[in-house]
């Protein structure tokens, strides 16, 4: 069901959220994939951010161990490993290594290609920024040219199934969520959470990275009318965050989607979780009576 009308923001639900967003970056940096990011050198960031967000799915515990083994294997300086990695393959450095249906192979392929475009561009920024169109209302211009480099280093490799999964090309309907991921963490300003390590395209232009608590928080504050999960849902909710934050809209994304993770929110009315949740007085969840 399409909103007949815009998302009409809520000043004292603005500052609940804000009140929110300040709680989670002490409380639950540790328990997400990104403190992987954060544990990296900076020089490595860009390199680690990209492969832990086409990890991050799954039981959290469970991504959080494979990124582990993952950079393990790569060794001391991950950014080297991926440019010279047509040499560092041929020790199978990654031999056995899985990822719930994602294996050794599907990873071989993306480096290969994610070092064919650090040889060509320096650096994941530019390849990026190399098929954006600035003036175009999101990054999924962009996100779709990038992809397409993906797929075009993975070569032969790029119809394997755990490739085109990781990949998650824009254009074939699915939300893509882990590359709008990276984006953020990539583009946001750093803040304890995201990085601000890219310069182009603007924050303004993110896309939320839609998965199962950001859609059913949206669903229930509001923010999106869609029932099924997808690129529509996600431009919903992204748009109906810019009106709190135009230049900013994926600030809350974070808290919003640690609620769900950590329990605050079972996704069920449960009166002494719901009564201690900032959130709870625009919460469309049916009450008791």
């Amino acid at each position: 069901m399409r909103r007949s009308t815009p998302f009409a923001p809520d000043p004292a639900l603005h500052a609940r959220l804000e009140a929110l967003r300040g709680v989670s970056v002490d409380a639950h940096r540790a328990s997400d994939p990104v403190d992987d990011v954060h544990r990296a050198a900076p020089e490595d960031r860009e390199i680690v951010g990209f492969f832990a967000a086409l990890l991050a799915f799954g039981n959290v515990k469970a991504i959080r161990a494979s990124i582990a083994t993952f950079l393990d294997r790569l060794g001391d300086t991950p950014t080297r490993a991926v440019r010279n990695w047509d040499a560092v393959r041929r020790g199978r450095p990654l031999k056995g290594f899985r990822h719930r249906w994602v294996g050794e192979e599907d990873l071989d392929a993306l480096l290969r290609s994610v070092g064919g475009l650090l040889d060509r561009f320096g650096t994941l920024e530019r390849a990026f920024a190399e098929g954006d169109s600035p003036d175009a209302e999101t990054t999924l211009p962009g996100l779709a040219a990038f992809a397409d480099r993906l797929e075009a280093g993975a070569g032969r490799d790029a119809a394997r199934r755990g490739v085109k999964f990781l990949v998650a090309h824009p254009k074939r309907g699915g939300a893509a969520k882990r590359m709008n991921l990276f984006l953020r963490w990539m583009v946001r300003p750093e803040d304890g959470i995201d990085f601000g390590l890219w310069r182009r395209p603007s924050p303004s232009r993110l896309v939320i990275p839609l998965d199962v608590h950001i859609a059913f928080q949206a669903r229930v504050l509001g923010l999106s009318r869609r029932r099924t999960p997808g690129m529509a849902m996600a431009l919903e909710i992204t748009r109906a965050l810019r009106r709190f934050d135009a230049a900013d809209p994926l600030r809350y994304d974070f808290s919003l989607c640690h609620l769900g993770i950590h329990g605050d929110c079972r996704g069920r009315r449960v009166a002494h979780v719901c009564a201690s949740c900032p959130l709870d007085p625009w919460c469309r969840l049916p009450k008791r009576r």
